[in-house]
């Protein structure tokens, strides 16, 4: 799911959940996630956030 904040639209994060720890490790290292890494890094002015988090509930 891509989200974007209504004021600034320019910001948007994209969400997605995994069943553990280990699936989402390997998510990270795929051809594909990395070549989506290097293409958004090429797009923006400052570095590359990605963070991750967990439901409060």
């Amino acid at each position: 799911m891509t989200l974007f904040f209504a004021r600034f639209p320019r910001l948007f994060w994209i969400h997605a959940r995994w069943v553990d720890e280990a699936a989402f490790d390997v998510h990270a290292d795929l051809p594909n996630t990395l070549r989506f890494v290097k293409c958004a890094e090429q797009m923006i002015d400052h570095p590359f956030d990605a963070t991750r988090t967990r439901a409060l509930a």
